[in-house]
C-alpha cells in the first residue's frame, strides 16, 4: 500500500477541459478545491501544490522533488502533451504514479460508452463505436479495446476530405465526441436504431473517475496506474449498479 497523501498538481499551462476555459479562479484555489473534493469522497490527505515548469521534463523534476509522504500524484489542467510526457518519466524512474486529466476523461468517457449499449441491451463485443477527435485523447481507444469493444473506429479532422464523418459514423451504436469546435457535431446522424452521442460538454465531468483510481491506488500492494485499472473503474458501475438502473 503506498502512502495516503495526493499531491494534487498543475503547471498551468492548461486552463482549460475539453475546449473549454475553466472557471475565472486562481489556479491554487482551483486546486485546493480538488484537493477538498478528493479527501471527502476518499478519506485521502490531499494538497494542492501549483507549480512552475518550462517544460515536461522540468515538470517531472519537481514532482520528484515532493516530499516522501506524497504517494500519488494528480497532475491536472497541464498541456496533455507535456502531461503524458512527465507520467511516462515519473513511471520510468518508479517515483509515484500520476494520474492526468486524460487517465480520468478517457475513464469516465469509457464508463459512459458501457452504460449506453448496456441501456441499448448491446453487449460491448457487437457494437461499433466511433470516437470523433480521437487524436485528442489517445487513451480512450486502448481503453475501449480492453473493456471489450468488438469495433473501434478513430476519425480525425483530418480524414474528412476521403471519410466524412457522416458517413463514419451511419452504422455507430455509440459516438463518442471529442471534438472541441460545436461544429464538429452537425455531421453526426443517427445510427441504427438511433445511435448515441457522447461529450464530455461539463469540463469537470472526467473528475467523476478520479476518486476511484487513486482509491484503488492506494489500497494495491504495488499500484500502478495502467489500460487495467482504468477498466476495472470504468466497468465499476456496471458490477455494482442493479440491471436497468444505469
Amino acid at each position: 500500500m503506498v502512502s495516503e497523501a495526493v499531491a494534487v498538481v498543475s503547471d498551468g499551462s492548461n486552463p482549460r477541459h475539453g475546449g473549454r476555459r475553466i472557471a475565472s479562479v486562481p489556479m491554487d484555489l482551483v486546486l485546493a478545491d480538488y484537493a477538498t473534493m478528493i479527501h471527502d469522497l476518499t478519506g485521502l490527505r490531499a494538497h494542492p501544490l501549483a507549480v512552475a515548469a518550462r517544460n515536461a521534463v522540468h515538470l517531472a523534476a519537481s514532482v520528484r522533488g515532493f516530499p516522501v509522504d506524497i504517494g500519488m500524484v494528480f497532475l491536472t489542467h497541464t498541456d496533455p502533451g507535456r502531461a503524458r510526457v512527465a507520467q511516462e518519466v515519473l513511471r520510468t524512474v518508479g517515483v509515484v504514479p500520476v494520474v492526468t486529466d486524460q487517465d480520468t476523461a478517457a475513464t469516465i468517457l469509457a464508463a459512459a460508452v458501457l452504460a449506453t449499449l448496456a441501456r441499448a441491451d448491446r453487449t460491448p463485443s457487437s457494437s461499433r463505436v466511433v470516437i470523433a477527435g480521437a487524436e485528442q485523447l489517445p487513451e480512450l481507444r486502448a481503453l475501449l479495446m480492453v473493456c471489450g469493444v468488438g469495433d473501434i473506429v478513430s476519425w480525425n479532422r483530418t480524414d474528412a476530405l476521403g471519410f466524412p464523418l457522416r458517413r463514419i459514423t451511419r452504422s455507430a451504436h455509440v459516438v463518442v465526441d471529442l471534438l472541441t469546435e460545436a461544429s464538429g457535431t452537425a455531421d453526426i446522424p443517427q445510427g441504427p436504431g438511433g445511435s448515441v452521442t457522447i461529450t464530455l460538454d461539463d469540463p469537470t465531468c472526467h473528475l467523476l473517475a478520479l476518486p476511484g483510481l487513486l482509491a484503488a491506488m492506494a489500497h494495491a500492494p504495488e499500484p500502478v496506474l495502467d489500460v487495467a485499472l482504468c477498466r476495472a473503474c470504468a466497468v465499476a458501475p456496471m458490477t455494482s449498479t442493479p440491471q436497468g438502473s444505469l
